[in-house]
């Protein structure tokens, strides 16, 4: 229900409230200006990284189990209980997705790739997905586990993905781009 945050030396230095039941999920922007908080009473909070106070809030609508932030800070990425994936603009007035997909099943990891452009989903169906939020193309689905994947990410170059699972096994997948102009593609890492 309660965040705590410390300090470097493992003094507390506030504890942030806001959600009803259990904390599942946190991340801070790469800059630290701002935090996010996933809870299962359906909210995401994103806080100021400095004063520690609350500056939006939503209502997902079912339990989070996974938020991160775009690398420019501007968007979260929500992965929940019920299987769905929202993008969210925290500044928006309106605070609904800008972008929703539908995953499998419950979802357990979230993360933006290094450019912004895609989101890599890991959930109960042991598939990875890579779905490019903007145009809401879901462009792979990885099957290389054979239970729940619990975590995935993009590597910092965004040329591999990495997840883990319940099966006991970490699979890294080379994830390549294909460019193509005037019938001639070429792979770009």
């Amino acid at each position: 229900k309660e965040v705590w945050v410390f300090d470097p030396a493992n003094q507390v230095t506030k504890k942030l409230t806001g959600h009803t039941k259990v904390v599942s999920s946190l991340c801070f922007t790469a800059d630290g200006g701002k935090i996010a908080s996933g809870s299962w009473d359906n909210t995401v909070i994103v806080w100021d990284g400095s004063n520690l106070e609350a500056l939006h809030k939503i209502d997902y609508g079912q339990q989070v189990r996974s938020v991160s932030f775009s690398g420019d800070g501007n968007l979260v990425v929500i992965g929940g209980g019920q299987g769905q994936v929202w993008v969210w603009d925290p500044t928006s007035q309106n605070n609904q997705a800008l972008a929703q997909v539908d995953y499998t099943d419950v979802v357990h990891s979230v993360q933006f790739s290094p450019d912004g452009e895609q989101v890599v989903i890991g959930g109960d169906s042991g598939e990875v997905w890579v779905w490019k939020f903007k145009s809401n193309e879901t462009t792979l689905k990885l099957t290389g586990h054979t239970r729940s994947v619990t975590s995935c990410c993009f590597s910092a170059g965004g040329s591999m993905i990495v997840s883990g699972s319940r099966d006991n096994t970490v699979v890294v997948s080379p994830f390549f781009v294909f460019v193509c102009v005037f019938r001639a593609c070429m792979r770009i890492f």
